[in-house]
């Protein structure tokens, strides 16, 4: 049965059914403008539901590197969000709570044998998790000052996860700890001030990067590692913010903005383990933290605003510099860029996605309707990116195996419901 546009990324509730993979390819133009498709044929994929834990809705938030295992929440048949995780051969399990009646699971391990995330205690607290198949869901305890925690990422191994907590969800009291299988909870401390934010760490957690408030109110991007501690990165005058991190932790890139907050110009740096420190790269524009850096490091993608003053995304590299790759949309999402950095994903005007390459530039990945259509995921090898039609219909992705060839995230079924889906090729 042929498909429409408007049903690329919708289901059939309690069946699977072939469909497109959310994003429609185009024929690029010069000068980077986003046109229809010319062919269609290679995008084919299986999109299947997931199902719930006996309620209406469910959403795939992570998935494993092979694609076999994936993790999200899901509806039990007392509507109350529990976290899960998924197999073909064993389909969705319910992984519990902290006693609560919430739970949701952000992220898993590469071989998709540890999930964490947050979840309620008897009490109604938010609580950060790590779930085993022989141990179960167990809270990963941090100080009882804090009204709240949860686990943002785990490494590779599972062996340590990145957790936050917070004093009534008021921003200037946030901490970041590592919870590890050896050590157990280490604070990352701060750089003398009241709080501290992690945003990214390497494959291994070795190295974690973020940005502390120091003793005179001034925030500045960190680093951390187990023998050193935290430390201020680099010598930049000002306020500045690390945001990425290479897998190896040898690569980390940020911004850095004036003393005075209310300054609109905002630089991006880059800086490698050698000390190397480069700046006055480009001034950033809108959502700075969707900054990001490939995996090997040589490539950083961003927002930010050329001599003309349009708002626009960039490619840096180290073999060619700073280009200009299409035009920033009104809300951005995150920047997926992949593994040696030949594929970046960017949210352009009109509610489009684009997929950018450097054979074929980019490459509008389509809407449904008159929805918008955003990517927040692509493959390491950069084979697969996938989006989502907000509105009526939503299909959306968020996260992909290692190949690309799996894609997990949340559709709308014939149904009306909000369902945890995995496509694959």
């Amino acid at each position: 049965m042929g498909a429409s546009n408007k049903d690329l990324c919708t289901i059939t509730s309690g069946q699977s059914v072939h469909r497109r993979a959310c994003w429609i390819p185009i024929c690029l133009l010069s000068s980077l403008l986003l046109q229809p498709s010319c062919d269609g044929s290679h995008n084919g994929g299986h999109m299947e539901d997931l199902g719930t834990l006996g309620g209406r809705d469910s959403c795939a938030r992570a998935v494993s590197a092979d694609g076999s295992v994936v993790v999200g929440e899901a509806q039990t048949h007392l509507n109350d969000p529990h976290a899960f995780r998924w197999t073909a051969s064993g389909g969705m399990t319910d992984l519990g709570t902290l006693g609560g009646r919430f739970s949701k699971a952000t992220a898993v391990s590469a071989d998709g044998t540890v999930i964490v995330g947050e979840a309620r205690t008897s009490e109604g607290r938010l609580r950060a998790f790590r779930w085993t198949s022989s141990i179960g869901m167990s809270e990963l305890t941090v100080a009882s000052e804090f009204s709240g925690s949860a686990a943002t990422a785990v490494s590779a191994d599972g062996s340590a996860v990145l957790v936050h907590t917070y004093d009534d969800q008021s921003i200037p009291t946030i901490r970041a700890y590592l919870w590890t299988t050896g050590n157990g909870m280490r604070d990352l401390g701060t750089l003398g001030g009241v709080a501290a934010h992690a945003r990214a760490m390497s494959a291994d957690a070795s190295v974690i990067v973020g940005e502390s408030i120091d003793a005179d109110g001034v925030l500045h991007a960190f680093i951390w590692t187990p023998t050193d501690g935290m430390s201020k990165l680099g010598d930049m005058d000002g306020h500045s913010a690390a945001y990425a991190v290479s897998a190896d932790g040898a690569v980390v890139v940020g911004n850095q903005v004036a003393r005075d907050l209310l300054a609109q110009q905002r630089g991006w740096f880059r800086w490698t383990r050698n000390e190397e420190l480069q700046t006055g790269l480009g001034i950033l524009s809108g959502n700075t933290a969707t900054l990001t850096v490939s995996a090997d490091g040589s490539v950083v993608a961003g927002p930010w605003r050329n001599a003309s003053g349009e708002y626009r995304y960039f490619r840096w590299s180290t073999k060619d510099g700073t280009r200009d790759i299409g035009p920033v949309g009104h809300n951005l999402a995150s920047i997926p860029i992949s593994a040696d950095g030949s594929v970046i994903i960017g949210h352009a005007p009109g509610n489009r996605t684009f997929r950018w390459t450097e054979a074929k530039g980019a490459q509008d990945l389509g809407t449904w309707e008159t929805n918008a259509n955003t990517a927040p995921g692509s493959s390491k090898d950069g084979s697969a990116t996938v989006g989502h039609a907000a509105n009526r219909n939503v299909c959306i992705a968020h996260a992909v195996s290692a190949n690309g060839s799996v894609v997990v995230g949340q559709a709308t079924s014939a149904a009306g419901q909000l369902r945890a889906f995995r496509w694959s090729q």
